[in-house]
C-alpha cells in the first residue's frame, strides 16, 4: 500500500471507521520496550457455532453506540408516524418487528417459514424480511431468542407489514406443544400510518366547498323568477292563494279548473259578467235611423261606437 493509496483508504468511510473506532477500542500494550495499541479483540469472532445463530459482536452497546456515532438517521415523518428500531440498527425505521423466544427453532427454519409465507400471501417483491438471533454474548438465557424484522421495497404500508406479522406468529404458533417452549414470550409491533386528512387537503376540501357555495348562491340570484317564487313561498302562509271553480258542461262533462283568486278577482274587476238583460223575451227590436234618442232605455244600452254605426 502506497502513501497515496493509505491516504485515499483513511478519507473513506471504511477508512473512518477502522481508524477511529480502532483507537477507541484499543487497548495500551508495552512489549519489548515497544508501546503500541492493539485491539481489544480480534477483529473478527466467530461463536458458538450452531444453528440457531452466530453471534455478532458489533451489537454490544459499546460497540453499537460507536458505529452509530458516524450513522446520520433520514427522517422518517413522511414515510410513517410511529417507527421502530429493529435489532442491531442505529436509526428508527418504518418496519414491522416480531420477537420471541423458541427451544426448537432455528435461523434455517424460520426462514424457511417465511419463504412459504411471502408465497402464500402473495408478497413477493413487496417485502424484504430478515431473521437475527438477539442473545447477547453475556446473556444466561439457555434458550435462543429471535427477531423477525420486514422490511418494505416500496413506499411503506402499514396493512402489508400488519397481515405479515400476524400471519406469521399464527404460523408459529402451530409449532406449540404441550411444553410451549417452541414459541413464547412473544411480542410484535409495526409502524403506522396517519390515515387521517392532512391539513393541506383540508384547507383544499374548505376552499372547493366554498366555491361551489358561491356558484350556486351566483346562479341562484340571477335567476330573478325564482328568487321571486322563493320569497313568495317563503313569506306566504300555509294557505294557498288558489282555488277550485267547477264548470258544468254537457252531460257528465263537467271541468274542474284550479285558478288564482287574486288573478280571478282582478279579471272580475275589470271586466264584471252582467246579472241582467233588459231584453229577456228576446223581441226583436227595429232600429231605424234617427229613431233612437240619446235618453232612450236602448240607447243607454249601446256605446258610443253602435250609435254612430246605426246612425
Amino acid at each position: 500500500m502506497s502513501t497515496h493509496s493509505f491516504t485515499r483508504f483513511v478519507k473513506t468511510m471504511e477508512g473512518q471507521y477502522q481508524v477511529l473506532l480502532g483507537h477507541a477500542l484499543a487497548k495500551e500494550s508495552f512489549e519489548d520496550n515497544v508501546s503500541r495499541m492493539l485491539p481489544v479483540k480480534d477483529p473478527v469472532i466467530i461463536l458458538n457455532k450452531e444453528k440457531v445463530g452466530d453471534y455478532n459482536p458489533n451489537i454490544e452497546n459499546k460497540t453499537l453506540s460507536l458505529i452509530c456515532n458516524y450513522v446520520q438517521c433520514p427522517s422518517t415523518a413522511s414515510n410513517c408516524t410511529t417507527t421502530v428500531r429493529p435489532f442491531g440498527h442505529c436509526c428508527d425505521v418504518c418496519a414491522g418487528l416480531l420477537t420471541f423466544a423458541s427451544e426448537s427453532l432455528t435461523v434455517s427454519k424460520i426462514f424457511g417459514l417465511i419463504s412459504k409465507l411471502v408465497k402464500e400471501i402473495h408478497l413477493d417483491g413487496l417485502v424484504l424480511p430478515s431473521v437475527e438471533r438477539i442473545n447477547g454474548e453475556d446473556d444466561n438465557d439457555l434458550i435462543p431468542r429471535f427477531q423477525v424484522a420486514v422490511f418494505q421495497q416500496q413506499t411503506y404500508d402499514d396493512t402489508i407489514s400488519r397481515i405479515f406479522i400476524k400471519q406469521l406468529h399464527n404460523k408459529l404458533m402451530n409449532f406449540q406443544t404441550q411444553n410451549g417452549l417452541e414459541y413464547f414470550n412473544y411480542e410484535y409491533d409495526w409502524s403506522l400510518l396517519d390515515h387521517s386528512y392532512a391539513p393541506a387537503s383540508k384547507i383544499a376540501g374548505l376552499v372547493t366547498f366554498c366555491i361551489v357555495i358561491l356558484i350556486a348562491a351566483a346562479l341562484f340570484w340571477r335567476n330573478a323568477d325564482e328568487r321571486e317564487r322563493f320569497r313568495a313561498f317563503v313569506s306566504s302562509n300555509t294557505s294557498s292563494s288558489f282555488r277550485v271553480v267547477w264548470h258544468p258542461g254537457k252531460e257528465d262533462d263537467d271541468v274542474v279548473q284550479l285558478v288564482n283568486s287574486s288573478e280571478d278577482l282582478i279579471s272580475e274587476e275589470e271586466d264584471p259578467l252582467p246579472t241582467s238583460f233588459s231584453n229577456m223575451n228576446h223581441e226583436p227590436v227595429l232600429l231605424q235611423s234617427g229613431a233612437i234618442t240619446t235618453g232612450s232605455p236602448i240607447a243607454e244600452e249601446l256605446t258610443a261606437m253602435e250609435m254612430k254605426m246605426i246612425e
